[in-house]
């Protein structure tokens, strides 16, 4: 309901430290995704809340029955009216907003206390979160139930604010160089929603997928890539490179 997905937005828009991977827009992207990528990533979006106007935690996840999922057939039969449920895809999991320091624990615990009565009531037998580095949210996990996760990899950034030079010290001698010769040559980086160029990114991603042997999942079909500027809007851009007229 779009009442919903109003106090969804608000919520989130609230937190400073909240970020695209909370937003009911992204989420709608993936609940609208079919196949192997709503298998892996989708399902149907919903947002748990916890707490009052001032100290509130919510939850973003996809929910979807046991019985869709690949894992289905090491489960028994009684297993098909079971659910499963998974962080969206990127950096997520539960996001606070607490405005009285000396809250936070309390509102932690009452948080998961809250959440596990709502997965039995609800016949959630399993639980995939994707956490979010750049907010450390699985601080409390950890605190609360044990050191139970998993570090997938490493996430590297870089500050776009600081200068030029400083950025470029930053890198590898390997990509410095790579970006001397790419300016040389009259390598032109360009920013589009234009959608002939969406849907020629879209072919050298999913060559790209092809070549690299990825996994179905990650062959996120053409309309997906137009919802991500029709639904996501002013929260996405396309960066491409031209050489010689030809997109690369």
């Amino acid at each position: 309901k779009e009442a919903d997905i109003n106090k969804w937005r608000f919520l989130v828009n609230r937190n400073h430290r909240a970020d695209i991977f909370f937003m009911p827009e992204y989420a709608t992207l993936f609940e609208k995704s079919e196949g192997e990528v709503r298998q892996a990533f989708g399902g149907e979006a919903n947002l748990f809340f916890y707490g009052d106007k001032d100290n509130y935690i919510i939850y973003p996840f996809f929910k979807r029955k046991i019985s869709e999922l690949p894992f289905y057939k090491f489960l028994p039969p009684e297993a098909k009216d079971s659910f499963d449920i998974a962080s969206p895809y990127g950096y997520s999991g539960p996001l606070s907003y607490i405005t009285r320091a000396d809250s936070e624990n309390c509102l932690w615990s009452g948080f998961f206390e809250e959440f596990h009565k709502y997965c039995v009531e609800n016949k959630i037998v399993s639980e995939f979160v994707r956490f979010n580095p750049y907010i450390k949210n699985h601080i409390f996990i950890e605190k609360f139930h044990g050191n139970n996760i998993k570090i997938a990899g490493k996430v590297v950034y870089i500050d776009l604010s600081q200068d030029k030079s400083i950025i470029k010290k930053g890198m590898t001698k390997g990509n410095r160089s790579s970006l001397s010769k790419a300016i040389r040559s009259g390598v032109e980086a360009f920013r589009s929603k234009n959608k002939k160029e969406i849907d020629i990114f879209c072919y050298l991603y999913l060559n790209t997928m092809e070549r690299k042997h990825s996994d179905k999942s990650y062959f996120f079909p053409r309309i997906f890539f137009n919802n991500i500027f029709s639904i996501l809007n002013k929260n996405a851009e396309l960066f491409l490179a031209r050489y010689k007229n030809r997109i690369i």
